[in-house]
């Protein structure tokens, strides 16, 4: 069957262009890419450049005649199909109708009233068929040709009718619609508002439903209830679905739009753009044979497809415009019928506005060099491959009768940029050797010390040190090299890179430190306080620190009754001098306040005495005596005895006020007279007086 399906190709004039790189174009047109190792570019990559000419495969479908024609659809793609749809060749609605069974499932295959062609017969037996759907009344459709179907395959035969074609199309949508939101609507008195309608009914899952151009039929209204359709979309112009229609839509509370062209060429290509935006099979049917383009339909509806009406020798702008704005996804292009329903010139046209040049253009990568200090300088690594880049350009172009390029016109680029090559370039220089300042070296407790390290070579990228201790307990480091003697002892200080390659090493040693000096120093006591000779003294030590040390004096006990001041020679381990103390011995002040007043006086003899204490000073005072003079004769002694009978202290506690007061019946004169208090504190006898207030 291979010798009817005519491709048509290089024509004088064409008119081509070019797709971005996509997997549905790189499967026509071979990418050239540059083959790059890790290291090398070579020249001839950035050379590298293709042009490309692609034209979708267009397949024609004729035969002998109109039944041979759906026979070839049939057998090109629906020879796997367990079901067929048989349909008159003159009756163009009952073809339009079957599309509601076929979904793109089934074929549509023809026959004349009254009998099956042997060729139709033939392919029918050559399928696994399990059933045959006959579409149409007997009087399209007559009781014999079911019996030559079920004689010849052996299968069953279900005939899907109607009185009228607008019933048998019922009937069809009933087989495979139970309900629908949305439906499509086209006249059922010319075929090509149906036919690419189908396209669109397609896409939104719809049955394609037939109407009378001036109204809907009683059984077409009781389908769109029972379907409980909400929304329609009519095909075709108001001439071929009138007004009247959308009145009896609106009245049923169904909402409704319309697609349509001036013509019905420029329908099928509104309808085409409504339905597929990005198609990659497109059919071609005639706009003025409808027997031919009828079996499209299933074609379209298997294929995802729309569905273009052209004349027999032209199409009009808006399907060139339509195929032109799709060309770069377009694969397929299927023609329904000969070269005498629609002209070897209109298929030349078609593959003209289709086709398009493809422009491969390598991109080649950079290279770019990045110094790098975690490189050994000298050393290099590739941190990226490079990749080149890659553009496409498409292209329309046109050329003039000697196949000379006339124009060309950019319509669409696509850039897959290069990724540069980065190689990393070493400058890292590692540290040969580390010297440290000292080669040995002795502290003494407490002390501290910075240690120079010196790395070669001067120009080392990371001079960073790492220091370390053997024992924090002896010798401390930090991260400059200072070092903390902390106890007698000996530590190994470690200095390194910060690989630990690369090392150095001292010994230190920690020793006690010697007593440097100690000085002089004074104690000042009072007379016949108890004292004890210090312990331990503050001596300067040779590390600039001070420490108490024990020490040892000529003399033991020490006599604090003399007033004066006594040296003292002391004695400590390791000290060739001698330690000083001067001791200083100095008289009690018991700084007491004593008072003596008149309470209550009459004519100068006073009824009432009051005498009080105060103890100012830091230790104990005792009432030794007390002498009460009148006008400068003893009058009255009070011993501690008797002030203790009448329950009065004799004792003064240092910061305490003392009080006591004697009542007279005939009184005592005031004048030069005065009271005497015998005091001790600290084993001294003190004696004060104080005159009558």
């Amino acid at each position: 069957m291979e010798e009817n399906l005519s491709k048509w190709r290089k024509g004088r004039q064409m008119v081509v262009s070019f797709l971005l790189a996509t997997s549905m174009i790189l499967s026509v047109t071979p990418i050239v890419h540059a083959e790059n190792s890790q290291s090398t570019h070579t020249e001839d990559s950035k050379e590298s450049s293709t042009e490309k000419i692609v034209t979708p495969d267009i397949v024609r479908y004729e035969g002998y005649s109109r039944d041979n024609v759906a026979e070839r659809v049939a057998s090109a793609h629906f020879s796997d199909s367990n079901k067929v749809i048989i349909v008159n060749r003159e009756k163009f609605p009952d073809a339009i109708s079957a599309t509601n069974i076929s979904q793109g499932k089934y074929p549509v295959l023809y026959t004349q009233e009254g009998k099956v062609s042997d060729s139709t017969i033939k392919l029918l037996k050559s399928m696994a068929l399990d059933e045959i759907y006959v579409l149409g009344g007997k009087l399209s459709i007559n009781d014999s040709v079911i019996k030559q179907l079920k004689k010849a395959t052996k299968v069953d035969v279900t005939r899907i009718a109607g009185r009228s074609r607008y019933d048998a199309n019922v009937s069809a949508v009933e087989k495979n619609f139970k309900q629908a939101n949305h439906v499509v609507i086209a006249s059922g008195e010319v075929y090509s508002d149906a036919l690419y309608g189908v396209s669109y009914a397609n896409t939104m899952d719809s049955p394609v439903i037939l109407t009378n151009t001036k109204k809907l039929e009683a059984s077409t209204i009781k389908l769109l209830k029972k379907l409980g359709v909400k929304k329609v979309t009519i095909i075709g112009g108001p001439l071929t679905v009138t007004k009247d229609v959308e009145n009896q839509l609106k009245n049923l509370g169904i909402g409704h739009s319309r697609i349509a062209g001036r013509n019905r060429y420029i329908g099928s290509a509104e309808v085409a753009t409504a339905s597929y935006e990005n198609p990659k099979n497109a059919v071609i049917a005639s706009g003025e044979v409808f027997s031919d383009a009828l079996v499209s339909a299933p074609l379209a509806q298997k294929l995802d497809a729309p569905i273009l009406l052209v004349r027999n020798n032209r199409m009009e702008d808006v399907v060139e415009n339509y195929l032109t704005e799709n060309q770069l996804t377009l694969k397929n292009i299927y023609i329904q019928g000969g070269p005498l329903t629609i002209l070897p010139e209109t298929e030349k046209r078609i593959e003209d506005v289709i086709t398009y040049l493809v422009k491969s253009d390598v991109l080649p990568y950079d290279t770019i060099e990045e110094e790098d200090e975690t490189l050994l300088a000298g050393e290099t690594k590739i941190a990226q491959i490079g990749t080149d880049g890659f553009e496409e350009i498409f292209y329309n172009v046109s050329y003039d009768q000697n196949g000379k390029e006339v124009s060309r016109k950019e319509i669409s680029r696509n850039t897959l940029e290069p990724i540069p090559e980065i190689i990393k370039i070493g400058t890292r220089v590692d540290i040969e050797s580390i010297s440290l300042s000292e080669k040995e070296l002795i502290l003494e407790e407490k002390e501290s010390y910075k240690l120079k390290a010196t790395v070669l070579p001067n120009n080392a990228t990371n001079k960073s040190l790492i220091w370390h201790s053997s024992d924090d307990k002896i010798i401390t480091v930090d991260n400059e090299g200072t070092v903390v003697a902390h106890s007698v002892g000996e530590a190994t200080v470690t200095v390194s890179d910060t690989s630990g390659k690369i090392t150095n090493q001292l010994v230190i040693t920690v020793k006690e430190p010697t007593i440097q000096s100690i000085e002089d120093f004074t104690i000042n006591i009072t007379q016949n306080d108890d004292y004890s000779l210090p312990t331990t003294v503050s001596a300067m030590m040779s590390n600039n620190t001070t420490k108490e040390v024990p020490v040892s004096w000529d003399t033991k006990e020490i006599d604090t009754s003399i007033i004066g001041t006594k040296t003292l020679n002391g004695t400590v381990e390791g000290y060739e001098g001698k330690v000083i103390l001067n001791l200083i011995i100095e008289k009690y002040n018991p700084e007491v306040q004593t008072n003596a007043y008149s309470a209550v006086t009459i004519n100068g003899v006073s009824k009432q005495l009051n005498l009080s204490i105060r103890n100012d000073g830091p230790k104990t005072v005792n009432i030794d005596k007390i002498e009460v003079y009148e006008q400068g004769k003893l009058y009255r002694t009070f011993t501690p005895e008797q002030l203790s009978e009448f329950g009065i202290s004799t004792v003064i506690t240092s910061k305490e006020n003392w009080g006591m007061s004697i009542s007279f019946k005939l009184g005592m004169w005031v004048n030069n007279s005065y009271v005497k208090y015998y005091l001790s504190a600290n084993n001294t006898d003190y004696e004060y007086e104080a005159y009558l207030k």
